[in-house]
């Protein structure tokens, strides 16, 4: 039973793998090395296991790549900052915890890089309005059909599945080729 309960996950993986469009990928690699070079600062986010993804993604960004690229590359994980998400939260709300936190530090030289399966997280989908404010360019890993952030993001990496445990590992794969691409 195990066995083919692993060879049904596998296979679905790998085909939601192999159906990621790759020159939506490349336009990430665009953007993203474009901010390196530009000195900009990379802010990540998300909830849950996307908010694990995303911290791993800046280690592998602020570490991994900078040594690979002799730049220092600038990432943070927006939710990983615990004491001014709690204080923003219990003084104003959840809702607009990261929002707040990236109109305070983010400039329009910055890129924000959001990770939600749902695509409908209302404190993702707020830091993304204010980003659009503050002219932050933006790019989103998605789930499902996108949710409400796809209308918002400026490039969309959809991975259009319904099972969410694919869903983080193909958005983890993409993590980690991204940052060996940047």
């Amino acid at each position: 039973m195990v066995s083919s309960n692993w060879e049904l996950y596998s296979s679905k993986l790998i085909s939601r793998i192999r159906n990621l469009d790759a020159s939506i990928l490349s336009e990430a690699v665009v953007q993203l090395r474009s901010n390196v070079s530009n000195a900009g600062t990379i802010w990540i986010i998300g909830n849950g296991g996307s908010a694990a993804t995303a911290s791993h993604f800046c280690v592998d960004l602020s570490k991994g790549a900078s040594i690979r690229t002799g730049q220092a590359i600038r990432a943070i994980p927006l939710m990983d900052l615990v004491p001014l998400q709690s204080a923003w939260s219990n003084d104003h709300s959840y809702e607009f915890a990261l929002a707040e936190t990236l109109q305070n530090f983010g400039k329009k030289s910055d890129l924000l890089f959001a990770i939600s399966g749902s695509g409908n997280s209302p404190n993702i989908l707020n830091c993304i309005k204010v980003g659009r404010k503050l002219g932050i360019e933006s790019i989103g890993l998605t789930g499902f059909t996108g949710g409400k952030m796809r209308e918002l993001l400026d490039l969309e990496i959809n991975v259009a599945c319904d099972d969410m445990q694919i869903i983080e590992d193909v958005h983890h794969a993409i993590c980690h080729f991204l940052s060996k691409e940047v």
